[in-house]
């Protein structure tokens, strides 16, 4: 049996699976860098305020898109923050930390979602799902070149 987009039932759960928990990662890693952008302070805090405002307002528009393949997947995204924090390996930041510590912790953090990422696309090429692994490629992309950035500034 498959669903509407001619996908075996099976797969498309563990693709779903896959999905939400990089969206869990993708909104952790949005609350964090917009907590950064408000908290950033030091020498190169304008630099910085700008920078973290543009990675969050990708990753914004990021969960909407997977969250709508997740439900064109026919699923339902996750509901709140509690389900999304369950599902990712990405963690809140608890405590402040120094504009420097920010760029390592995001550096880190997308070091690992596109980890993530990488491994979904093996999973969902190998179902079929041309659509959701050519989303996820787009991610890698732009998140690499974040990472590239961040790199970049931590040689400063």
């Amino acid at each position: 049996m498959s669903n509407v987009l001619g996908l075996k039932k099976e797969d498309t759960q563990i693709i779903i699976s896959l999905l939400k928990k990089i969206l869990a990662e993708t909104y952790v890693l949005y609350v964090k860098s917009h907590s950064f952008h408000w908290n950033v302070e030091g020498q190169n805090f304008l630099e910085l305020h700008t920078f973290f405002e543009n990675i969050y307002t990708q990753l914004h528009e990021d969960i909407d898109e997977i969250a709508e393949r997740i439900r064109a997947l026919n699923s339902l995204a996750p509901y709140n923050y509690i389900e999304l924090l369950s599902y990712s390996e990405v963690k809140e930041c608890e405590n402040h930390v120094t504009a420097n510590e920010m760029i390592q912790i995001l550096h880190q953090d997308f070091e690992l979602i596109i980890t993530h990422i990488r491994d979904a696309i093996e999973k969902t090429e190998n179902y079929n799902d041309v659509e959701t692994a050519d989303l996820l490629t787009q991610k890698i992309s732009t998140y690499g070149k974040t990472m590239w950035m961040l790199r970049a500034l931590l040689t400063k």
